[in-house]
């Protein structure tokens, strides 16, 4: 079968793509899986080859890793001058092959997000999943002896304009972020990750920095998976080894490092929460004056998706103080605000962050609004630097990883919040506040929550 994604609804896409790994354009010729290489060959052609040691070689590493399936790409683009030579319309007339012959199912992804000049920010990738007739030829093979394909680094570098990976050569400390990064990847080896009941691809993460090692360095899953699931399924349909899971999280965490630093600056003759007010919230600025509602829109969408809380204004207010903090400049803030209300407006329903909020709206007031809101710390603002806060919460979780390994527990990491056994929910509540405290000095200003 073949299966347009942008048809589906949110449940059955994640539910087919949670069991897929990611593959490459590459192939090996290995002794161990030959005999899937010669059989496929039989029943297409000998000039498709490479395409053929292509999918067999990412199949196998698919198998390996209890995949349901692999990522490829549809677009000719993506086959322009690899070292190997697998060629565009071989490949696509092979998975076509394959899928006529059963051995297949294809699911075609779709462009979610454009920017303001219509550019992709935002895919659903493409992916095939095997079929039992498929699966069949992998019977006889030992998966134990199955050679992994090619390696994929645990540490990247990219440069932060094209997006390139940059060499890793001379540069202190990439071996023992690797170690970092193997441990936690190990750990997930043993333990059984389920998605309502199915199972999910081995996760791998590996950790991408910007530039430099003092920018970002943020966990992702090699491929994506389980790191695609939106926040509203995840701790509601994940299991570790059949038991639920909790995902915590670090409040309002990039203003909260801010103060934290500005605390421990020692500007101020008593502490920046005397100043502040114990109730202070970075995300509520008073925007009553710049931002008009439509509360009966919001309560209709509340209904509509079952949700018990919705706040448009909250929403917004959050987006413009971390795009603010991002941006080089106010003007490029005010761009960036901009652009991401106008994606929002070309999202599905459920998915809108802003719905109730009436336009036009004063995206230069709000963000000035919010500067002034959060006036402490207001020399974060337009500097470009979240960035190198991404450096420090990335750190924070890699402590965090290192002690709940320890502990002997599992998790899975989506930036500043973590999943993990619900009977070990109060352990990763110490680990993660103690984490806080070991990389930025003290956690007056940490606060978890509960997803």
């Amino acid at each position: 079968m073949i299966y347009d994604l942008s048809k589906m609804n949110d449940l059955q896409m994640y539910e087919a793509m949670i069991t897929n790994t990611d593959s490459s354009l590459y192939y090996h010729r290995s002794v161990w899986y030959e005999d899937v290489v010669q059989y496929l060959l039989i029943t297409t052609s000998n000039r498709w080859e490479r395409s053929v040691r292509w999918f067999v070689t990412n199949s196998a590493k698919a198998v390996r890793n209890k995949a349901g399936g692999f990522y490829i790409s549809l677009s000719s683009n993506h086959y322009s001058s690899n070292d190997q030579n697998i060629g565009y319309r071989t490949t696509i007339a092979l998975l076509e092959h394959l899928e006529e012959c059963q051995f297949i199912d294809i699911y075609k992804g779709f462009v979610k997000e454009v920017d303001a000049k219509g550019k992709p920010t935002k895919t659903v990738k493409s992916f095939v999943q095997f079929r039992e007739k498929y699966l069949a030829l992998w019977d006889t093979i030992d998966l134990v002896l199955l050679p992994n394909t090619e390696a994929e680094e645990m540490i990247e570098i990219r440069n932060r304009d094209t997006g390139e990976s940059k060499s890793l050569r001379g540069r202190n400390g990439i071996t023992t972020l690797r170690e970092g990064v193997k441990v936690l990847n190990d750990s997930l080896k043993d333990v059984s990750i389920e998605f309502k009941g199915k199972r999910v691809a081995t996760v791998e993460y590996k950790r991408i920095y910007s530039n430099s090692l003092q920018e970002s360095g943020r966990f992702f899953v090699s491929g994506g998976g389980v790191q695609l699931l939106p926040e509203k399924y995840r701790s509601k349909y994940l299991t570790f080894n059949g038991e639920p899971v909790v995902e915590l999280d670090y409040s309002s965490i990039h203003p909260m490092l801010c103060l934290e630093r500005l605390n421990q600056s020692g500007g101020y003759d008593c502490n920046v929460w005397d100043i502040l007010g114990r109730g202070f919230k970075p995300y509520a600025a008073d925007l009553s004056e710049i931002v008009n509602i439509d509360q009966e829109m919001i309560d209709d969408h509340k209904e509509r998706y079952g949700l018990t809380t919705y706040d448009p204004v909250r929403n917004l207010a959050k987006m413009a103080l971390l795009i603010s903090i991002n941006a080089i400049d106010r003007t490029g803030a005010v761009g960036a605000v901009s652009n991401k209300l106008l994606q929002d407006t070309k999202k599905k329903d459920a998915d809108k962050k802003f719905v109730g909020i009436i336009k036009p709206i004063k995206v230069l007031d709000v963000c000035e609004a919010i500067r002034k809101h959060n006036y402490l710390i207001e020399d974060y603002f337009y500097t470009d630097a979240g960035m190198r806060l991404m450096n420090i919460d990335s750190n924070i979780a890699a402590r965090v990883v290192s002690d709940m390994i320890q502990e002997g527990e599992n998790l899975l990491i989506y930036h500043d919040s973590f999943i993990c056994r619900t009977s070990a929910e109060d352990k990763l509540h110490s680990i993660m506040l103690n984490a806080w405290k070991e990389e930025v000095g003290d956690n007056q200003f940490c606060f978890v929550s509960k997803k």
